[in-house]
């Protein structure tokens, strides 16, 4: 018998969040669990929004996803700004349009935009150091 589990709920959130929220990582730590005690009958679904289907997501994309958004397997810049860089509503368009994108380009590519927006902040920062250094 195999029993899935939606993991639609991480992939949505990762797609505008840098951090897992508690409920996430609660997730995460029952996917994990789960996979250790019975890894034939576990398997892992989401939401296909062009098809309106369900589709197969593989427990390895689970975890790289998941590693993403805790910064395991890749380094993270220390205390990142929480600036919200799109207009209120506008985040929501993104989301909605980055969802009909298959993960195996939606994944890598909110991956760049994150890693971007983190060099741009770095850039920022470097740029008033100078500054403030000049003075």
């Amino acid at each position: 018998m195999t029993y899935w589990l939606d993991v639609e709920d991480l992939f949505e959130w990762a797609l505008v969040n840098r951090r897992p929220s508690g409920i996430q990582r609660l997730s995460f730590e029952l996917y994990r669990a789960l996979v250790a005690l019975r890894p034939q009958e576990i398997a892992f679904c989401r939401h296909d929004r062009i098809r309106g289907t369900l589709r197969t997501v593989a427990w390895a994309e689970v975890e790289a996803l998941f590693a993403g958004l805790t910064g395991k397997g890749q380094s993270t810049s220390a205390a990142p700004l929480r600036e919200k860089a799109l207009p209120v509503g506008q985040a929501g368009r993104v989301r909605r349009i980055a969802s009909r994108l298959p993960a195996d380009i939606r994944v890598p590519l909110g991956e760049a935009v994150r890693n971007q927006t983190a060099a741009l902040r770095a850039g920022m920062r470097t740029g008033r150091g100078l500054v403030q250094a000049g003075r």
